[in-house]
Order: structure tokens, then C-alpha cells, then sequence
């Protein structure tokens, strides 16, 4: 179960006979953390997920189905906000739970933004971008000037529309941009290379392969501009302490990611999610450092798995359990999947660290 927009909730609380949300500011505020909690744990493509059957979800249940590159142009003619007559805008835009914004300009009615932004795409036939424009204030909150929505399934099967959409309401203005969308490269058999296998080592998981041979995996397609890793820390077995508190750090070059902290169990489940930029996917690995953690020692790293990225394929999802290195009998469970894009990496993309 999703919400695909941010839900309107209505409320109340009542407390020594009398209602809470009478308070000055008190209700702005409460609607604000309410509303904003909801929507970090069921916007789409967050969800409650209602199980139906017995046994794991796909490895690439939750991982979506490409990108969607917004450029913002420029605005026109957007109304007066004050009482001298200027106005600050910036945008927000928005995709389920995914939020960008410009920067603020200062003193102007047709705005030049000239600025590129990167979605997760996960279902286009229901996911919407909205783009809100607002005025900044140097005091409070900035106000809405008005908004537009574009929905994504109507590109229609194509993949670049140029936009001009009035702001709603608003008395007048509209915002100028273009939006593509570049689906995540669904069909390996179609990615060829003769790219050899760079030699990592041996790893129980991948044996090593002294032949160098052709293989299929996609790293070196001609429309592969960009590759991205999705992983998921599922569990891990056997920790050599029963009570003991245990995490993990998902490591990618300069990028990490940490699972919560499961406390006194040697077999802890994490389902924690993350993305990373792969910059080179022959040599780049991801490395989990599995940790515990106490009062006394802080995190403390008792062993960890590597997976290359040049022994996965792409467009494929792996699911296993990896042996936790210096760790004796532990295993740790993990989800990967690694993706081609056709976009650049030349605009902003939102990352969860």
C-alpha cells in the first residue's frame, strides 16, 4: 500500500477539555510532522507491504524502472508576491517521495533556472511530477505563488516532451521545461561486450576464471551512459554474539550507508534499502562491514563481505547468502542489482546515504 500524493489528513486532539490545535501555530506545525512522517513511510515508492504469500519478495521488487530527467528552463511572467512589487522565486519539484529544488532568485518575473534534475521512476502510468513554485521570504515560511502537474504517463511511449505549463492557482505565470525519461536497460541479451573479466580474486561466491572470455554482461553497451547499484541488507546468521547489537555499513567509494542497529540477536534482520553511483563498473566493488556495537567499544567492524561490480550482470538481481569474512559460520544476506542508464551522470540525483 501506497500513497501517491502527500494525503490530506484531518485531526484533532483534544486535552484538558480543551483542543490542542487552538493553540497558536500549534496546528500548522503537528499537521506538518504528521503529514511529513506518514509520507517518509508510505509515499510511493515507499510502501506497507501486506505479505500474501510465505517466502521472500522478488530480488527486484523494489527497485525501479528507470530515470526521469527534468530540465527546468525559466519561468515567465510571474506575479507580484509583496508589497514592493518583486518577487524570490524557486521551484520545488517532486516525484512520490523524491524532492528537489532550485536555487532562489532574487528579484525578478521571468526567472532563468537552466537547471537538470534525476527521478527514480518506479511505475510512470501512475507517478506524477509536481512542480510548485514559491516565493522566498527571508522571515517565516516562503509562500506559493502556484503550481503545475505533468503526469508521466503522458509521454506515451516517448521518452522527451518539451513543456510550457500555466501555474495553478495563481493569477497568472507559467514554468518552462522538458522532461525524458530513460528506462533502466531491461534485456541483457541485447547488452553485448567482449569486455574480460577483471581478475578480483578468489571469492566462495565468484570463483575466479583465468580465460578470458566473452561474456554478455553489459558494461560496455553504447547506450549505457551511466550505471547505478541497488542494494538490500536482508539479514545475517550465525554473529558470534547472541546479545550482541549489530549493523551494517554499505560501502561504495566515497559513498556509505548504514542499516539500523538490531539489538541482542546473532540472527538479525535489517531489510534495509540503498542506491549507489557506480563510477566504474569493472573496477568499483561495494563492501559490507558488518559491526557491532556497545556502550563501552562504540561500532566496532567484526568482518565484511565484497561483491565486484564486474561479476554481476546486468539488468539481473542477485540474492544470497555471502560468507562473512573473519567471522566464523556468520553469513550475511544481501540483495544486489546493478543498472545502465542512457543518461549522463551530469545532473543532480537524489541519494539516500
Amino acid at each position: 500500500m501506497s500513497f501517491i500524493e502527500k494525503p490530506e489528513i484531518a485531526f484533532d486532539i483534544d486535552a484538558l477539555y480543551m483542543s490542542l490545535t487552538a493553540i497558536p501555530g500549534f496546528q500548522p506545525w503537528l499537521y506538518h510532522t504528521i503529514t511529513g512522517t506518514i509520507a517518509s513511510l508510505y509515499l510511493w515508492p515507499k510502501a506497507f507491504v501486506l505479505p500474501m504469500y510465505e517466502g521472500e519478495l522478488p530480488a527486484d521488487a523494489a527497485i525501479p524502472k528507470g530515470m526521469v530527467r527534468v530540465h527546468i528552463k525559466e519561468g515567465v511572467d510571474f506575479p507580484k508576491m509583496d508589497m514592493l512589487g518583486s518577487c524570490d522565486p524557486f521551484l520545488v519539484l517532486t516525484i512520490g517521495g523524491q524532492e528537489f529544488k532550485t536555487k532562489v532568485l532574487k528579484s525578478v518575473k521571468n526567472p532563468k533556472w537552466d537547471e537538470s534534475f534525476e527521478f527514480e521512476c518506479f511505475n510512470p502510468d501512475l507517478e506524477e511530477l509536481t512542480i510548485e513554485a514559491r516565493d522566498w521570504d527571508r522571515v517565516g515560511t516562503s509562500d506559493s505563488i502556484g503550481s503545475c502537474v505533468y503526469p508521466l504517463r503522458n509521454l506515451n511511449g516517448s521518452t522527451f516532451e518539451e513543456l510550457s505549463l500555466p501555474l495553478q492557482n495563481a493569477k497568472k505565470g507559467k514554468i518552462i521545461f522538458s522532461v525524458e525519461y530513460a528506462p533502466f536497460q531491461p534485456d541483457v541479451e541485447s547488452l553485448t561486450t567482449d569486455l574480460d573479466y577483471y581478475d578480483v580474486g578468489e571469492h566462495p561466491n565468484f570463483p575466479s576464471d583465468d580465460s578470458k572470455q566473452e561474456n554478455n554482461r553489459g558494461l560496455n553497451n553504447a547506450a549505457a551512459k551511466s550505471f547505478y547499484l541497488y542494494v538490500s541488507v536482508v539479514s545475517a546468521s550465525d554473529l558470534p554474539d547472541a546479545r550482541g547489537n549489530y549493523l551494517v555499513k554499505s560501502v561504495l567509494n566515497e559513498q556509505h550507508s548504514l542499516t539500523n542497529t538490531v539489538k541482542k540477536n546473532n540472527n538479525p534482520v535489517w531489510d534495509d534499502e540503498f542506491r549507489f553511483v557506480v563510477q566504474d563498473p569493472v573496477h568499483d566493488f561495494v563492501q559490507f562491514d558488518v559491526m557491532s556495537q556497545s556502550a563501552l567499544r562504540g561500532k566496532k567492524v567484526i568482518g565484511n563481505v565484497k561483491i565486484p561490480m564486474n561479476k554481476l550482470i546486468v539488468g539481473d538481481a542477485l540474492c544470497d547468502n555471502f560468507t562473512v569474512s573473519d567471522c566464523a559460520g556468520a553469513h550475511l544476506r544481501v540483495k544486489v542489482k546493478l543498472v545502465a542508464s542512457s543518461f549522463e551522470r551530469t545532473t543532480r540525483l537524489l541519494l539516500q546515504n
